[in-house]
């Protein structure tokens, strides 16, 4: 039966009981408790005899979540089951015993109660006598779920406190299943054989072996996770750092800031509980084993942390270089050779896991990245001052207008003034001075208007961010381009300097990469490489696969030959003196800009990109084989 066809039936004063419907059910409890669990099992049966019990419904297997809090939806898998079902129409009604079993979160309460409202199934809360099939439910359904969140609230605050209060007095809450040891009426107690395994983990980090290698060594050992894994490396990293191993009392390390999200957040270290007791924690490791593995793991998280020792520095172009295709970084190996020294190459981690059949990216070769790279930056360091001219203009286009501060204080005002309104409207609800009919379209009136002044701060917010962060990248820029004026050679300064990343494609064939350079100057150039067999160097030029007519910038494709072949015949021995001919009534400079800056704007997106390539390809041939145009 859909769903307007059952609230026609009910308008008409028929009862819930009488429609023909297919009805499941929903019930949980919240901890693992004996009690609970026979609970759990009495709202079963209790359910399903109901259920049955009615003469026009038709059962439908329940959904029983054995959950730890009501206040999340994501870690309730029948919850979400009953959702995706809702979605398939498996049934028209849920019965469950009151709100608060069904989320202590309000938002939740009504966002799920619509969901499947629009899925064309109901909600019945059995003890809260709320349908949710009926016009009223959604105003006393925000009222219970209120009542019921908050009430959560307080019973976190409440556990919360207790906990506190209890560690300040030596009792423990621990992970039950807390490597080495078990907890035994609020005291630690030693399992030797896993406590062996940790003095091994302590022994091992001490001399220097890295986790993954730790991790190995414990699994031939015949010490593995639950999935019969070697343990992890932030298993292990939490397993060295907790002072627990070397008898120390430890509480309040953690704390949950939001009891719906359940977020946890790490104490600073002056706001731990901490203190020496033999007892309560027996020592697995003595003081100095310990203090010498967090040392070493304090040094190492140290040089991680640090820009100039990082992983992501460790290499020339670690972290820089991505497959197109997978998104990933590529990692880097070494090939060796018998003759010729060791070349430094880069392959997608998909090729390095599962060969040409996961990812068919062509191997690059660092000694082909420094050469493009190479050619790139000198060209924009001999062209800084039009390109620093040019980043001016991009910036004032910007920054026009773009303070957005009064704009944004003046519609969070009117978003006040609205919540005003609709705690007014409620207190009118509430004293049945309206029914419920005009609040619900009232109160819907006043979140649309509320919806669409958010969304014009957050564009608002946006905008000034933008704003502040291309200011702070000129002038990052304008000092790199200041303090360079030739480059010799590629090395880990001027990649940090200059190059944000390179994303990398395959091309037509095995031999051939084109590659999306983005510079830190904003610049972002596309290039074609090709390869020979030996994988060396043959060209590089600004790809251009369509043939196209473009005028008045280059005219015909006879004309288009001409000019390539005047342009290569005049300017092989001069380059530079390409960007002052007057082959149009205006320097090509003038030109080049004047086409791309403003006529580029109007057109559609297909037509800007093929004007680039051919432009490219034209003019690129002029310099060597490489002249990049900066868009």
């Amino acid at each position: 039966m859909d769903l307007y066809t059952i609230r026609n039936e009910l308008m008409l004063g028929k009862s819930i009981y009488d429609l023909n419907l297919r009805v499941t059910f929903y019930t949980r409890v919240s901890t693992k408790e004996e009690e609970q669990l026979k609970s759990l099992k009495n709202q079963v049966q209790y359910f399903e005899s109901f259920i049955k019990g009615k003469d026009n419904w038709i059962f439908v297997d329940g959904y029983v979540d054995k959950a730890l809090s009501g206040t999340r939806t994501d870690k309730r898998d029948a919850f979400n089951k009953m959702v995706d079902d809702a979605r398939l129409k498996k049934f028209d009604l849920v019965l469950t015993k009151e709100v608060s079993r069904f989320a202590r979160n309000t938002l939740d309460s009504i966002q799920y109660t619509r969901e499947l409202l629009k899925n064309g199934v109901g909600v019945l809360f059995e003890s809260d006598n709320i349908n949710t099939l009926l016009p009223d439910s959604e105003l006393r359904l925000t009222i219970m779920a209120s009542m019921a969140q908050e009430e959560s609230r307080k019973i976190s605050e409440r556990v919360k406190w207790g906990k506190k209060r209890s560690a300040e007095n030596g009792k423990i809450y621990a992970n039950p299943r807390m490597w080495g040891y078990e907890l035994v009426d609020s005291k630690l107690c030693i399992i030797e054989d896993e406590a062996k395994m940790i003095r091994k983990i302590f022994e091992l980090y001490c001399r220097k072996i890295g986790f993954r290698r730790i991790g190995e060594i414990l699994k031939e050992e015949g010490y593995v996770n639950n999935n019969g894994n070697p343990l992890s490396y932030s298993t292990l990293s939490y397993i060295i750092r907790n002072p627990r191993y070397k008898g120390y009392f430890t509480a309040n390390r953690t704390r949950i800031v939001d009891f719906l999200t359940r977020e946890r957040k790490y104490l600073d270290k002056n706001d731990w509980i901490i203190y020496k007791d033999t007892e309560a924690a027996p020592p697995i490791v003595s003081e100095e084993v310990w203090d010498k593995a967090n040392e070493l793991l304090e040094h190492k998280r140290g040089k991680v942390m640090s820009k100039e020792e990082s992983y992501t520095n460790k290499y020339l172009y670690s972290g820089k270089l991505f497959c197109k295709e997978h998104g990933n970084p590529l990692w880097r190996t070494l090939y060796k050779y018998k003759t010729v020294p060791d070349k430094e190459v880069w392959q997608c981690k998909e090729y390095r896991n599962g060969g040409k059949k996961a990812c068919d990216l062509p191997t690059i070769y660092t000694e082909e990245i420094n050469f493009i790279l190479k050619q790139i930056l000198n060209f924009v360091l001999r062209h800084k001052s039009r390109f620093a001219d040019y980043l001016m203009d991009v910036y004032r286009a910007n920054v026009e207008n773009a303070d957005h501060d009064k704009d944004i204080k003046g519609l969070k005002a009117q978003v006040d003034q609205i919540n005003k309104r609709k705690d007014k409207l409620l207190d009118l609800s509430l004293n049945d001075m309206i029914g419920n009919n005009e609040f619900k379209r009232r109160n819907d009136e006043f979140n649309q208007t509320i919806e669409s002044l958010e969304e014009q701060i957050e564009q608002y917010e946006k905008l000034n961010k933008a704003t502040s962060d291309l200011a702070s990248q000129l002038t990052d820029i304008e000092k790199m381009l200041s303090k360079e004026d030739f480059i010799e050679k590629i090395d880990t300064e001027i990649i940090d300097k200059f190059l944000d990343r390179v994303t990398v494609s395959k091309g037509e064939n095995d031999n051939e990469v084109e590659m999306e350079i983005t510079l830190k100057t904003g610049a972002a150039v596309e290039v074609y490489h090709r390869k020979d067999l030996r994988l060396s160097l043959i060209k590089h030029f600004i790809r251009a696969d369509i043939s196209t007519e473009v005028s008045p910038v280059v005219g015909t494709e006879k004309q288009s030959e001409e000019l390539v072949k005047y342009l290569l015949d005049e300017f092989e021995q001069n380059p530079e003196k390409i960007w002052e001919t007057n082959m149009f009534g205006k320097s090509l400079h003038d030109m080049v800009k004047e086409q791309l800056q403003n006529k580029l704007t109007v057109m559609p997106e297909d037509t800007r990109i093929k004007l680039q390539k051919t432009l490219q390809k034209i003019i690129n041939d002029g310099n060597s084989g490489f002249i990049a145009i900066i868009l």
